[in-house]
């Protein structure tokens, strides 16, 4: 009997990724500059197909659009945030970033037009439940107003997920990292959903400037930073054209996201509730022929000064209220009480300081508002300390005020 000097080994099967050495798994995540042209094609297609819509997309987004017209209409942060963890893993913003690095505008044009399609769902949803809102009735908007404003933490967070999802999506081309998706889809989705629920309200009585087209900006200029910064991540991770034509089409792309990026500094954008409007000149006391209705009565403030008399006005009134030319309000103990006239925008925003973003609540034109003695002058516009009816104060500007005072006899 003779003992074998030596045996044959069966074949080395490959071994999962997480189980192969540190330096390994490194080559394979850099496989488009160290593989070759057979294993940089199977990657792409992988990446691809994580950025391409498929029909989960629109039925989640669907799902996120019913749960976001309810979060809208009940004025809810819980439901805010339900949508957003109902929504659809955002894999066109990936394509998009995907066709700007490798410089493929067919991708990018289709990539684009999957998202559009998704946020165009959104967007009815949110107007379906601006339908709901009584054409008499007072619709909440606490909620809704903040998901149009920009906030630099609001873009921390819109980055710091496009980091994460381009990155997990590189090292596994075959997973979908949903978790920092959400991040994108709550900036993203969400200003959409208020947009349309928005644009329904400013058709009805019951308006809320700042909603649309507010939303829908703000979801513009936020994409183009979204996609900005995968096309970069995509750089780094050695994902780049393969051929020389891409080249200039990638950096047209990733141009026209720059470009509309900008929307988010431009005077007028989200960054504030409404723009402001143009200061007006007034001629010293212009009279005011007609208020709103025939009759008007002071509303009653919570506060420690005492109640405004009830004056009513009649078509035989003697005194006749005109517009006070002077900025300057009357030190005097008695309540000075001004009328809401913002012109197209149908109202105002009543906020915690002057020119700050944090709102605290809003009254429509024809509203009644008792002004304070202080005020202040940012950047040449005035704003005047107010009291709203219900006891809230802040700051709202001069010119969207109008004061009536007696004409002398």
């Amino acid at each position: 009997m003779t003992m074998p000097i030596s045996e044959q080994l069966p074949p080395e099967e490959p071994q999962p990724e997480e189980n192969l050495p540190r330096s390994r798994r490194r080559r394979a995540r850099q496989i488009f500059t160290t593989g070759d042209a057979g294993e940089r094609a199977e990657f792409l297609a992988d990446l691809v197909h994580q950025g391409t819509a498929t029909l989960d997309f629109y039925l989640f987004a669907l799902l996120c659009g019913i749960v976001l017209g309810a979060a809208i209409w009940l004025d809810s942060p819980a439901l805010f945030v339900l949508a957003a963890l109902l929504a659809p893993f955002m894999a066109p913003v990936i394509g998009m970033a995907l066709g700007t690095a490798t410089g493929s505008l067919g991708y990018f044009l289709r990539s684009l037009a999957s998202l559009l399609v998704g946020g165009v769902i959104v967007f009815i949803m949110g107007a379906l439940a601006g339908l709901l809102i009584p054409a008499n009735g007072r619709a909440p908007f606490d909620q809704a107003v903040y998901h149009t404003q920009f906030s630099w933490p609001d873009l921390a967070v819109l980055v710091l997920g496009t980091i994460v999802t381009v990155t997990l999506v590189v090292r596994n081309p075959r997973s979908r990292p949903l978790v920092s998706s959400v991040a994108m889809a709550y900036e993203l989705l969400l200003p959409l959903g208020v947009a349309g629920y928005g644009f329904i309200l400013t058709q009805s009585p019951v308006r809320l400037p700042g909603l649309w087209p507010d939303g829908v900006i703000l979801f513009a200029a936020t994409l183009a930073v979204a996609v900005m910064v995968g096309t970069v991540i995509f750089i780094i991770q050695g994902v780049h054209p393969a051929r020389p034509t891409g080249y200039p089409v990638g950096l047209l792309l990733f141009a026209l996201m720059l470009a509309a990026s900008y929307l988010l500094i431009l005077p007028g954008a989200p960054v504030v509730y409404h723009p402001a409007p143009a200061p007006q000149s007034v001629e010293p006391n212009p009279t005011l022929v007609e208020f709103p209705s025939p009759t008007w009565t002071l509303l009653p403030v919570a506060s420690d000064t005492p109640e405004p008399p009830t004056a009513t006005r009649t078509p035989t009134a003697t005194i006749i209220p005109t517009l006070t030319a002077s900025a300057t309000l009357p030190p005097t103990g008695t309540p000075v009480w001004g009328l809401v006239n913002a012109g197209a925008a149908n109202g105002v925003i009543i906020r915690a300081e002057p020119n700050s973003n944090t709102v605290v609540t809003s009254l429509l034109n024809g509203n009644l508002i008792q002004l304070l003695p202080e005020q202040v002058n940012k950047a040449g516009v005035i704003w005047v300390h107010v009291r709203a009816p219900d006891g809230k104060e802040g700051w709202v500007q001069a010119a969207l005020i109008l004061t009536a005072t007696p004409k002398p006899g």
